[in-house]
């Protein structure tokens, strides 16, 4: 479904020298990661990803319980190794972001989380292709099926919640 898509009818990451995959961007002392969703490690290692993966502690980070004792993490070796059929959703599905209004619908916003780097596309709320928006928001919607998905959404929701407007 995100396969056939792109945020822009080029790659986004040739404007700012592909910042959201480069290891300079983060911490030296860790290897730059991103979560996976609930079976997302176990479908990429069928698929034959080969991404190399762990875990970590999920009480060692801002997730919901419903997570379980870890959480399962692709470390990013980035642009240049990345083969991007095998992208984590979460990269394929930015700059979007999955919210959940205060009335339970579920809608994408920008992503508005801390980042080590700028993103032209949130800070310019670059124009996005609707084939993209489309395809990113029915991917959430059936992702958002899993209960620790669905707990994920509403956690990061109702921070937003709270945020001040403007």
């Amino acid at each position: 479904m995100l396969d056939r898509v792109s945020p822009l009818p080029y790659d986004c990451g040739e404007g700012c020298g592909a910042a959201c995959c480069r290891n300079e961007y983060f911490d030296d002392d860790t290897e730059p990661y991103i979560y996976l969703l609930p079976g997302e490690k176990e479908y990429l290692d069928e698929a034959g990803a080969g991404l190399k993966t762990g875990r970590e502690l999920t009480k060692d980070h801002d997730l919901p319980a419903s997570y379980g004792k870890y959480v399962q993490v692709a470390y990013c070796a980035g642009p240049d190794s990345c083969d991007r059929r095998f992208r984590p959703v979460q990269c394929r599905t930015f700059p979007l972001t999955p919210h959940y209004t205060e009335d339970g619908e579920l809608r994408l916003i920008f992503y508005d989380g801390e980042l080590p780097y700028v993103c032209p596309l949130i800070r310019e709320r670059a124009e996005l292709s609707e084939d993209f928006k489309e395809a990113v928001a029915e991917a959430w919607r059936i992702l958002a099926e899993d209960p620790a998905v669905r707990d994920l959404i509403l956690m990061d929701s109702k921070k937003r919640w709270s945020k001040p407007v403007g």
